[in-house]
Parts: structure tokens; C-alpha cells; sequence
């Protein structure tokens, strides 16, 4: 380089601009590629756009009026709700199923502060009666309500002059507009995020800190909810449009009953006349319309063939209805047996009851922990997400037996103190008092759990015996029993009584497997109690009349069902069983699992009574055979290790345990 060279100096804002420019160049695309894709036009907007929520349209706050982009105004979500029975009585079915739970206030996991009962019990005491004018019931109902028919839940929050909350208002989630700000999303306080629109002109603006806007089911795309009668709209058109032809049907018909053929010489004129006649002469008389009527000549008679008022489709658009909502179909179709209606609402439980409690639960644990100014403590459904007591013992057990755990670490965990010489001396106690029957009062054994059978946890139970506390009273019971399951055994029965006890050792064929996972923790059953459960009740008089015992002996069938025992409330449930039914013989398929419950017997029929003329056995003699338990049920019970329960035509009864070879 000559020294005599010229130097220009590059200005700073000439680098900013190629580095600018190279952020919307993609490497390696050059313009004679060989049909290449190009580089990418270069962004015209400013930089604060970038991330904005969704392409809202301009001016979108200036359209103060509620749900005025959307296809479906507020208020006709509301009229189709309250139009159609059938979603009507769902949205009170699923109204009514929230509010019978049970719900409390308790300090969070964790939460170790002597006064965290007392606040909670005053946490509590507010949301008895949250805006001083309905009980929590009738309170939620309002919230659910508005969620489930425009998802478009709001609560008020009012406090006083001294900054505590007083009441939390529900206010109409129709009247409220929410506002965005440039990136699409909700603007942050003290900034205005909601109108509230009365009369058609905006009468007040909140900020997000002032409202609870609480639509559930939000989109990206959307500045409102999409509730579930929202997302049926179609189908509820098409229900309300079947039932008001049904109503015409009924108010002015549609087609007559039967239509009539008169001389074809009759005029116009002289038909007319006739036909007023013959409506005058039976109009409003009963009597008359059974007498003997003279006709003319040639007169014949054409029944027309009436519509079917209700068919199949009525019943699809039931199951969409109930779908949508996660409410059980069973009661608006045609009769489904047990085993499905069980299972249809152990399925409404999980995908609709579940994620709404869950929904609520959010929703009240911002207004206690935010409002309240409480945030160590959390509103709870009684019993959803307690600790089992028994199922922790029982866990301990094992950890302690396998060397895992020492005694005085699991009393620590237990809350405890560690000495080891109470474990031992609780332990025998509890087993010497182990029940050995249903005990009906503890809800199968366990002692914490509230009136609806469900666990809760040691602060919030139920004590066992006293009386069931008023909905949100925290309970402030600590005396647990926790070394009362450190050995837990099944009963074993005594010998020659009907106590229901899986046989030891029996072997299992590869075509009938009754293996559980749920594992047996509640006292079985005796024979005679089982003969006392109105379930059990009800599904022997259906095997009975499924069996067709009205027919002759050779149209009968046997039939049978699954008895199984809910091991967290103790309740006794039935299923069909499923396989191939002849008259003297039943080959059962293996059951189906149901989550939570053991199997703990079977129960078939022989549909015959003694002195019958049965097939295959000779005329006049009784088939005595088939009044007790045929070699094939007997080998049934021994492999699946079930005990069988026999039902004879008469009601008659006979049952046994199987005995291990």
C-alpha cells in the first residue's frame, strides 16, 4: 500500500444497515438457483409488531358491542340453551352434579404455620356466602352457567375501604367487551382490558386487575370463549326443528288418518257436502263415533301410513347433545345394560366432571390467594387429591419390610415421633381389632372419609362418627391412626363360613383371566350381606328374566354376572358376563376390568325348578343335577378362584367357596 494512499472512513450507521438487511437473507439461496424458493420479501411493518397474538381486524376496539364479530350473538347462545329441553335438562344435570360436592379451604402442601387452619377456616367462612347474598351453591351455579352456555364467566371483585375483599359479584358476561392492546393480548393494569356495555353505549372500563374475565375454552384467534353450546349449534338447530314438527304434528297434523273413496259420479259439490256431514255427525261424540255408519256405494277406505315420531337420529343428536357436555347418554337412548351405563359414567366423570372441578378450582384459588391475600392456602374438593391413608401405610409397610425405610422413618414421614417401641405395640392393637365384616360407619374400613365415601386428608376429615361438617369447615382432627394398616392382611375367614376368599395356588386358563391390578384392602363380603345389596338385588332378577324363565325348559338360557367390590367406597357392583349360554352351560369370557374394584365372585343361574320335564333327561324325573353347582362350576371357581353363587327359577339359592387341590 502507498503511503501516499487516501483513507475514507466507513460511517457506523453504513454496517448497522447490511447487518439489517443480511436478518432477512436466508443463507445458501441465491436467485439463479435451480428453482430455488427465493428469498423472502422483506417485513414492512414496524418492529413492535412483531409477536402481535393473531391478524385482528383494524379498529376492533371501537366495536364496543359484545360478540359483534362473532357469527353467534351472546343472545342466541342463550336461546338455544333455553329452547331445546334436552340441553337444557344436560346443563342442569351438570349444574346440579358440581354443586352436590363437598369443598374446603386448606393450607398448601407444605404449609407448616400454626395459624393456617384459623385463616383457612375464615377463607372459608367468606366463600360460604361469596357476594353476601347466595350460599356457594347457588353462587357456582350462576358462574357454570354463564361458562357452559356463552363461556363467558366474570366475577366483580368488591372491597372495602380498607382494601379487604368484601364480595365477589358475578356480573353478566354478556355485557362485557373485551378490549386488546397492539400486540393482540389483554392490556396489563392499570391500562383499561374490558367494557362493560349497558343500553348499547359503554358504560365502564376495567382494568385486569378489576375483573375476573374467565372464559374457559380460549382460542388463539379469538378474543372470546367457545362453550359447548356454541360448538353444537348445528345440531341444537336440527333438535329444535324435529321437535316443533312434532309439536305441529300434534297441534294441526299433517296427514289424515285414513283417506276415503266415494262414487265417482259425486260433484265437487255433493263430496263437500257429505264431508261436512259426516265431521258433524262424530265431531265431539264420543259415543257416535262407534256406531254403525251407512255409506254410500263403492265407499272405500285408506289408512295412510303416520311419520315415526322419534327414531334413530333423535337418539344421535341426544349422544351429540350429552357429548359435548360429557353427561351420560343412558337416560335419553334406548336401554343399555350395566356394565356400559357404568362405564359411561365413570367415562362423564373423568372427561367432563374432572376438568370442570379443575376449572372452578383455578378460578377460586386466584380469589383466595390473590384477593384474600392468603397465598399459603388453596381451595380444595373434598377428597380429589387427598392422601389415602391406607394406601400410605400400606406403602411404608412394604419400604420397611424391604429394608428401604427404617421404622423410625416412616413414623417421621407420618409426623410421628420415633420410637420404635410404639410402633410395634400400635401395630398389635390394630390388628387386634381389625374388623372382620363391612363396617358401614368408616365407609369399608377406613375411618377417614367423608359422607360420600370419598378419602380426604387428616386435616380436612371427617372425624369417624361425628357429624358431617358444613361445606368449607376445615377440619382440625390430627389423632391418625397411621400405624393401624402397618400390617395390612386380608381377613382370613373361618372355616365353613360363606365369606368370599380367593382360592391359594389355584392355576388360571389362558381363556379366562381374572388377574387385578386394584389390589383387595376392604373386608369382603359375606354371602348373606351380599343377599342384602340392592345392586346384587336388581342383577339377579335380570340374569333371572335374561334366562327366560317364562318360556319352556328348552327355549331357557343360563346367564351370569361378575361381582365386583369398589375398594375406596365399599360399593358393590355388577357386570354381565359376556361368552356362550346354553341350557345347561356357560362358558364365560374373561371380565372386564373395572378401575378401583376387585372381582370377588360370580353368580349364574339354572333356570329350572324341581320336577320339571327338562331336554335330554327322562320323562318325570327331576334333574337334581341341576339344582347345585354342576363339575364345570365348580372347576370354574377352583381355577379362577372365585367363589359361585347358584340362582335357581324359584329364587333358590346355593353358593360355594372353592377349595384348593
Amino acid at each position: 500500500m502507498s503511503v501516499d494512499a487516501k483513507t475514507t472512513t466507513i460511517p457506523a450507521s453504513l454496517f448497522a444497515r447490511v447487518g439489517q438487511a443480511t436478518r432477512y437473507v436466508i443463507s445458501g439461496v441465491r436467485p439463479d438457483g435451480w428453482f430455488g424458493p427465493q428469498q423472502p420479501m422483506q417485513p414492512m411493518a414496524p418492529p413492535e409488531v412483531k409477536g402481535r397474538q393473531f391478524d385482528y381486524p383494524f379498529g376492533v376496539n371501537l366495536n364496543y358491542t359484545p360478540r359483534a364479530s362473532e357469527p353467534i350473538s351472546f343472545a342466541d347462545l342463550r336461546s338455544l340453551a333455553d329452547a331445546l329441553p334436552l340441553l337444557r335438562a344436560v346443563i342442569e344435570t351438570r349444574k346440579d352434579q358440581v354443586a352436590a360436592f363437598d369443598w374446603t379451604v386448606r393450607p398448601v402442601r407444605g404449609n407448616k404455620r400454626a395459624d393456617a387452619p384459623a385463616r383457612a377456616s375464615k377463607a372459608a367462612t367468606f366463600l360460604s356466602r361469596p357476594d353476601r347474598r347466595h350460599s356457594f351453591d347457588a353462587w357456582l351455579r350462576m358462574v357454570i352457567e354463564d361458562m357452559l352456555v356463552i363461556d363467558a364467566a366474570c366475577l366483580y371483585p368488591r372491597f372495602s375501604n380498607g382494601g379487604a375483599l368484601h364480595s365477589l359479584d358475578v356480573v353478566d358476561g354478556a355485557t362485557i367487551t373485551p378490549l386488546i392492546g397492539l400486540d393482540g393480548r389483554a392490556p396489563d393494569a392499570p391500562d383499561p382490558a374490558y367494557q362493560q356495555v349497558l343500553h348499547g353505549i359503554p358504560a365502564a372500563d376495567f382494568s385486569a386487575d378489576e375483573l375476573m374475565y374467565r372464559p374457559r375454552n380460549i382460542r388463539s384467534h379469538r378474543v372470546y370463549g367457545f362453550s359447548p353450546v356454541e360448538q353444537i349449534a348445528l345440531t341444537i338447530n336440527i333438535a329444535l326443528r324435529r321437535d316443533a314438527a312434532t309439536l305441529e304434528y300434534y297441534n294441526s297434523g299433517t296427514v289424515p288418518d285414513a283417506f276415503a273413496t266415494l262414487p265417482k259420479e259425486w260433484t265437487p259439490d255433493q263430496i263437500r257436502s257429505f264431508q261436512d256431514y259426516f265431521d258433524a255427525l262424530l265431531s265431539g261424540n264420543l259415543g257416535r263415533r262407534r256406531m254403525l255408519k251407512f255409506v254410500p256405494s263403492e265407499f272405500k277406505l285408506i289408512e295412510a301410513r303416520q311419520p315415526p315420531l322419534k327414531d334413530q337420529y333423535d337418539e344421535w343428536l341426544a349422544r351429540l347433545i350429552c357429548y359435548a357436555f360429557s353427561v351420560p347418554a343412558s337416560a335419553f337412548v334406548s336401554q343399555v345394560n350395566r356394565a356400559t351405563s357404568s362405564t359411561l359414567r365413570l367415562q362423564a366423570t373423568q372427561e367432563g366432571l374432572v376438568p370442570l372441578k379443575g376449572w372452578i378450582k383455578s378460578l377460586l384459588d386466584t380469589v383466595v390467594q390473590e384477593h384474600l391475600a392468603e397465598p399459603d392456602l388453596e381451595f380444595a374438593w373434598v377428597g380429589d387429591d387427598a392422601v389415602d391413608p391406607l394406601q400410605q401405610a400400606q406403602t411404608l409397610n412394604i419400604l420397611v419390610a424391604a429394608g428401604i425405610k427404617t421404622r423410625e422413618e416412616a413414623r417421621a414421614e407420618l409426623g410421628l415421633e420415633g420410637v420404635g417401641a410404639k410402633v410395634e405395640g400400635v401395630a398389635a392393637h390394630m390388628a387386634s381389632a381389625r374388623p372382620t365384616s363391612i363396617d358401614k360407619s368408616t365407609g369399608g374400613g377406613n375411618p377417614y372419609r367423608d359422607d360420600a365415601g370419598q378419602f380426604t386428608s387428616a386435616e380436612n376429615a371427617v372425624a369417624p362418627g361425628s357429624a358431617k361438617k358444613p361445606p368449607g369447615q376445615v377440619a382440625e382432627r390430627t389423632d391418625i391412626a397411621s400405624d393401624a394398616a402397618l400390617d395390612p392382611k386380608p381377613v382370613q375367614p373361618e372355616e365353613g363360613n360363606a365369606t368370599l376368599v380367593p382360592a391359594e395356588g389355584a392355576s388360571i386358563p389362558d381363556k379366562l383371566v381374572t388377574h387385578q391390578s386394584t389390589q383387595q384392602v376392604l373386608p369382603i363380603p359375606s354371602f348373606e350381606e351380599l343377599r342384602q345389596v340392592q345392586s346384587f338385588r336388581d342383577a339377579v332378577f335380570q340374569a333371572l328374566k335374561d334366562s327366560n324363565i317364562d318360556l319352556p325348559p328348552q327355549q331357557r338360557r343360563e346367564q351370569g354376572f361378575w361381582i365386583f367390590q369398589d375398594q375406596t367406597t365399599g360399593e358393590i357392583v355388577t357386570s354381565p358376563i359376556e361368552g356362550e349360554f346354553g341350557p345347561f352351560s356357560i362358558d364365560p369370557t374373561s371380565p372386564t376390568e373395572m378401575p378401583g374394584a376387585t372381582i370377588i365372585a360370580w353368580a349364574h343361574t339354572h333356570p329350572y325348578s324341581p320336577g320339571e320335564v327338562l331336554p335330554l333327561f327322562p320323562e318325570g324325573v327331576p334333574a337334581k343335577i341341576l339344582l347345585r353347582p354342576s363339575p364345570q362350576d365348580l372347576e370354574l371357581s377352583l381355577r379362577s378362584g372365585l367363589p359361585g353363587f347358584l340362582i335357581l327359577k324359584d329364587h333358590e339359592w346355593n353358593s360355594w367357596t372353592p377349595k384348593t387341590k
